[in-house]
């Protein structure tokens, strides 16, 4: 979200500021690109987040990270550990057919 003092100069000024529709709690507010270090979030209810800024101007965003799908993080060595786990057993099992 961001602001044109030059037509609205009167809004720099501290302000609350809302952004709806998000899946998750920020975790970090920005201001022009920037970690905002004057933003101070003072609530978020139903994808809502409410935070104070000390005056408005430029440009403001946010992070959040998005909720996982019920599945814990496993880091990608060990997803490609159990693939070949998986395939070795497979040959296994094809091997010993063909000989019977």
């Amino acid at each position: 979200m961001s602001i044109d003092l030059q037509t609205l100069p009167g809004l720099n000024k501290p302000a609350l500021v809302r952004f709806f529709g998000l899946p998750a709690r920020p975790e970090k507010l920005y201001k022009n690109t920037e970690v905002c270090a004057d933003c101070n979030i003072t609530s978020f209810e139903s994808g809502t987040v409410e935070f104070t800024v000390q005056d408005f101007n430029g440009t403001y965003g946010l992070t959040a990270k998005l909720p996982s799908a019920g599945f814990p993080e496993i880091p990608i060595i060990w997803v490609l550990v159990i693939v070949i786990v998986i395939v070795v057993v497979i040959a296994t099992v094809a091997l010993k057919k063909r000989r019977h």
